[in-house]
């Protein structure tokens, strides 16, 4: 008997590659007999560490950023709605009190 393949898919929940992976990792799991497992982790800290700015601080990242998730969304068929506000979701309320939901929900299911 074949062993899964092993996928630790690490993702924070605002960046809209991580929801392309996610949801072609999941579409994909079974038929390519994926362990996958989820981390979800808050990019917007390792940038902060890194010295690194979001692409939507940059003008023509931002639209880049655009333009590239919209092909990638068509590309691997997966369906992507921009938030109405990016900027108040990603920078007011951020991805850290969901991913701390996160953390409680895992711990509590362990």
């Amino acid at each position: 008997m074949a062993v899964s393949t092993q996928v630790k898919f690490f993702y924070d929940i605002l960046s809209p590659y991580a929801w392309l992976g996610f949801e072609t990792l999941c579409r994909y799991q079974k038929p390519w007999d994926l362990d996958l497992q989820l981390k979800p982790m808050n990019l917007g800290f390792i940038m902060k560490e890194s010295g690194n700015k979001p692409p939507g601080m940059n003008p023509s990242k931002a639209s880049m950023l655009a333009r590239d998730v919209k092909r990638a969304s068509e590309m691997v068929g997966v369906p992507y709605k921009p938030v109405n506000d990016f900027a108040k979701t990603v920078f007011i309320r951020g991805s850290v009190p969901t991913l701390k939901d996160f953390d409680s929900l895992s711990n509590s299911l362990s």
